[in-house]
């Protein structure tokens, strides 16, 4: 590498603004307590963004895809009514004997902004939570079938519950948008009750050009 003496020596690829201003946003989204690992998993999963499906993705956040799961469970042993609303100091208490820390209760509670403390939406809740805790969008999805799925087995979700929770998601994040909703419905089955999983929702051409895109 030649060494540099004056400026006009220095040639900024066009691309790496948008590159760092995108890891940028990311580190302030998921405030990582290490850095360092959180930068690792990032550009890892960035220089392999059409990686294997199959691959380990791992969470730097202090809430595990575990806590999730058990924290969705409580939350509907907590529903006798199955309304899909608990007050929103039964969702506090669930997460906490789930121990996800307060610190993060509260960035969830306040991103969602829930008018009325006393009827929560704790499936929107927790998938915010599940965008907190996510590393990228590849990781949002995989987290979803993840902690929501019945079947751990095959992973599967019904077509209906699955938008659901992606249409909380557009309602927070500025990726999703009803344009991208538009088009996800139109590569679905139109099969009503179709059952998919990660594998079949990751391959489709809408989800790949919103990775790009986030990427960019």
């Amino acid at each position: 590498m030649d060494r540099i003496y004056s400026a006009e020596q220095i040639t900024v690829p066009p691309e790496l603004p948008e590159i760092i201003k995108s890891f940028s946003m990311e580190v302030i989204r998921n405030q990582p307590s290490d850095l360092l690992r959180f930068c690792c998993n990032y550009w890892s999963r960035l220089a392999n963004i059409s990686l294997d499906q199959d691959a380990f993705v791992e969470f730097p956040s202090d809430v595990s895809p575990q806590q999730l799961i058990k924290f969705r469970n409580a939350c509907e042993q907590l529903d006798l009514s199955k309304s899909g609303y608990l007050s929103q100091e039964q969702v506090f208490r669930c997460a906490q004997n789930c121990d996800i820390s307060i610190a993060t209760i509260e960035n969830v509670a306040a991103y969602a902004g829930f008018v009325d403390v006393n009827r929560v939406l704790y499936v929107e809740f927790l998938v915010l939570c599940l965008g907190l805790a996510a590393t990228d969008l590849i990781s949002v999805f995989e987290l979803i079938f993840t902690v929501f799925t019945k079947d751990p087995a095959t992973g599967a979700l019904s077509k209906e519950e699955f938008l659901g929770l992606i249409t909380h998601l557009s309602r927070k994040d500025e990726n999703i948008g009803q344009e991208f909703l538009v088009s996800l419905i139109k590569e679905l089955p139109n099969d009503k009750d179709a059952w998919i999983t990660f594998k079949d929702i990751i391959v489709l051409n809408c989800i790949k050009n919103l990775i790009a895109e986030s990427a960019n």
